[in-house]
């Protein structure tokens, strides 16, 4: 976690809760942060949000391109990121993956554990 932490272009989410369900929106805000050593702003910049499961396959993604993220600054973004109402299982122990583009380079990738439940499981559970 501190290797991410140190990435001179970050990005993070601030996530309410770790448990969320299908067919609900992922409430979170994304930041990103450019202490870039050559003082350069961040241009044509893109950040892709992916929901993947145990496995690691992907069940849903998104990008959003972001104008410009000035250097020594922050860009807050609020994703639109849907869970799928249809899970592949009743409970699914996945992962919100950001990465971040800078024209064609990867410049930032951060993950998250989250789990993905059919409310049906709660009810159960």
């Amino acid at each position: 976690a501190m290797q991410k932490a140190l990435q001179p272009v970050l990005v993070s989410a601030e996530l309410w809760g770790r448990h969320f369900y299908g067919g609900d929106k992922l409430p979170t805000k994304i930041c990103i942060v450019n202490d870039q050593t050559d003082g350069q702003n961040l241009n044509n910049v893109t950040l892709v949000w992916t929901l993947t499961d145990g496995e690691g396959k992907a069940f849903a993604t998104g990008k959003q391109q972001i104008q410009e993220v000035p250097y020594y600054d922050r860009v807050w973004i609020n994703p639109d990121i849907s869970i799928p109402a249809a899970l592949s299982a009743p409970r699914i122990d996945g992962k919100l993956v950001l990465t971040l583009q800078a024209g064609n380079k990867l410049v930032s990738k951060n993950e998250y554990d989250l789990v993905f439940a059919t409310r049906k499981w709660a009810e159960v559970g």
